[in-house]
């Protein structure tokens, strides 16, 4: 504490993006009530503005004002990144068939009832080359998640997405299952997902039941770790992919990391 200014660290933080002065929970805390004592005791030694860890400066009035309506129960919510470098061959194709794409994944799990039950969402968005240069962004708004006690979970999400092998234009509905489980040191990954063709260029082949079929299965290496309320764990991961794009069939290699936290 320097005259009435203090470094706060991770006691609170700043909103995201547009909002950084506006005072904000953290998302890891391993005692959050202690982390309020704390933080009230800073604001009775008379600090005026405080400098948190992610975002701010923050207006000791405006965290007073935060501070006082706190919810006392932050919710059970979960949330997993990762990204990845793929490579892709087409089936009986040879290396100039061969491509290579960078991906980021985002999702969040919102709420968790009697049933482990809760609100799911997320976005992914790839780049690389493929049969030349290629981009896909997929966004699902629409989801349910269950999640376990141990970690795990199973959601099932729904969305649209542009770009792709048909084109920059080309855009589907997509509807994706994920499922997760810690098993000891590892963590046990399986996805898959049936796409719709809604515009731009056909495919040129049948897909079967969909006009895109994927599916990918995987281990993450790292143990999940409790933290206070959270679970968390990180690691890199390797996962082998199948994708039936409208008759033309890749199989795939993907070395990322994946993050994840669940309350």
């Amino acid at each position: 504490m320097i005259g009435g200014e203090a470094f706060s660290g991770d006691l609170v933080k700043g909103g995201l993006v547009v909002d950084v002065e506006t005072p904000s929970e953290h998302l890891y805390q391993t005692d959050r009530l202690a982390d309020h004592r704390s933080l009230a005791a800073l604001l009775d030694r008379g600090v005026t503005r405080l400098y948190p860890g992610h975002s701010g400066p923050l207006d000791a009035g405006a965290v007073r004002a935060w501070l006082a309506g706190a919810d006392p129960d932050t919710g059970r919510n979960a949330i997993s990144i990762d990204g990845d470098v793929r490579g892709e061959l087409r089936r009986g194709g040879g290396l100039g068939d061969a491509g290579a794409t960078l991906g980021i994944r985002h999702r969040i799990i919102v709420g968790r009832g009697a049933l482990g039950a809760g609100y799911a969402l997320g976005a992914a968005l790839r780049g690389g080359y493929l049969r030349g240069g290629i981009y896909e962004a997929d966004a699902h708004p629409i989801g349910v998640a269950l999640r376990g006690a141990a970690g795990g979970f199973a959601m099932a999400t729904a969305g649209v997405g542009l770009g792709g092998i048909r084109g920059n234009t080309a855009s589907h509905a997509v509807v994706e299952l994920d499922g997760e489980l810690p098993a000891g040191p590892v963590r046990l990954i399986a996805r898959a997902s049936l796409g719709r063709v809604l515009g731009g260029p056909g495919y040129p082949g049948d897909a079967g039941i969909a006009d895109e079929l994927t599916a990918q299965i995987g281990v993450r290496l790292g143990r999940d770790h409790a933290w206070g309320d959270y679970r968390a764990g990180r690691g890199l991961y390797l996962a082998l992919g199948y994708r039936d794009l409208g008759g033309t069939e890749l199989f795939g290699l993907a070395l990322g990391f994946e993050t994840d936290a669940a309350k």
